[in-house]
């Protein structure tokens, strides 16, 4: 990987900040993985207050709990994805960050 790719993969969230995002995240990504993009979330948490994050991942839960992003998240989807289980946690995270915006 060129030095630097993995941060302009970074633009397009900070193109639509600071409006409020619902982030649907795998952990297995090419150029940037899952992990880098839950480190810069943590590093910067009143810049990313409103971001909720889901992790969409063939990863199992508890392999990625060993990692210490757990926090850093607002649900974890296993592959394959259910997608009424996907549809909920969307449409409660809409929820949280429609209530924190008003």
């Amino acid at each position: 990987m060129k030095r630097g790719t993995a941060r302009r993969s970074w633009k397009p969230l900070e193109q639509v900040y600071p409006t409020p995002v619902v982030l649907l995240l795998d952990l297995n990504m090419p150029v940037m993985d899952g992990y880098e993009v839950l480190s810069i979330l943590r590093a910067n948490p009143d810049k990313y207050a409103q971001v909720k994050t889901i992790i969409v991942s063939g990863t199992p839960y508890g392999q990625f709990v060993q990692h210490g992003f757990s926090e850093f998240i607002d649900a974890y989807i296993e592959k394959p994805v259910n997608q009424l289980e996907l549809i909920e946690k969307i449409t409660i995270a809409m929820q949280e960050l429609t209530q924190s915006t008003y």
